[in-house]
Formats: C-alpha cells, sequence, structure tokens
C-alpha cells in the first residue's frame, strides 16, 4: 500500500500542482481587496526572516600571478565608472541600483532605481 502512495505522488507534476492551484483560485472568485489584505497578512508573517544584502561597487579580473604581486599600496581598477550605480541584492539576487552615500560617517546606499525581474 505504501508503494501505491508512493507511485500516486510521483505521478504528480509541478505544473499539474500549479494548474490545480490556479484552477482553485479562479474558482474562490475572492474580492480583490480582500487579496491584497491576505498577501499584506502573509508578507506581515514571514517579515522578520533576515536577508542578506549585497551591495556590488564593481568587479574585477586578475589573473593569480596578478593577485599574488599585490601588496600594500596597490590599487585594483574596477570596471565601473565613479558615477555609475552600484548594484543592489538579496540573497544574491539583483534587485535594485543605487549611489553611495555617507550617513553619520557610515558608508550607506541610496536607492535609486528597483530592477525589473526578466523573464
Amino acid at each position: 500500500m505504501e508503494e501505491k502512495a508512493k507511485e500516486e505522488v510521483q505521478e504528480t507534476s509541478t505544473e499539474k500542482v500549479q494548474e490545480e492551484v490556479k484552477e482553485e483560485l479562479k474558482e474562490e472568485k475572492v474580492e480583490p481587496v480582500q487579496k491584497k489584505e491576505n498577501l499584506i497578512e502573509l508578507i506581515q508573517q514571514f517579515s522578520d526572516i533576515p536577508v542578506d544584502i549585497e551591495v556590488v561597487v564593481g568587479r574585477a579580473q586578475k589573473t593569480l600571478g596578478e593577485l599574488l604581486g599585490m601588496g600594500i599600496g596597490s590599487v585594483i581598477e574596477l570596471d565601473r565608472e565613479v558615477k555609475d550605480f552600484v548594484d543592489i541584492k538579496v540573497n544574491g539576487k539583483l534587485i535594485a541600483k543605487g549611489e553611495l552615500v555617507v550617513v553619520d560617517g557610515k558608508i550607506g546606499v541610496k536607492i535609486k532605481e528597483v530592477v525589473k525581474e526578466e523573464r
């Protein structure tokens, strides 16, 4: 009996489950306002999950020999101009671009544009 249950689970594809969920949502006929409130509640439930934010100023590529030859005072030239925006990544995914600022003696980043997801 256990093997039959495993077979049934394996036969269900991700696409099939997604289609079933879409159909269920269509049948519910929930008002848009209620959907928005449900989304806000869902977001609030997960609002305390930590995420890693990374600000990428630029990139450079060097050979191992060049890297080993560097020392105090060496300069690594990056692939960006001073006026260019920096990349803001959340958990490794680019979400925005910004400019570096100084806030109470610390470096910060001011969001200048939100990056649209490419599909």
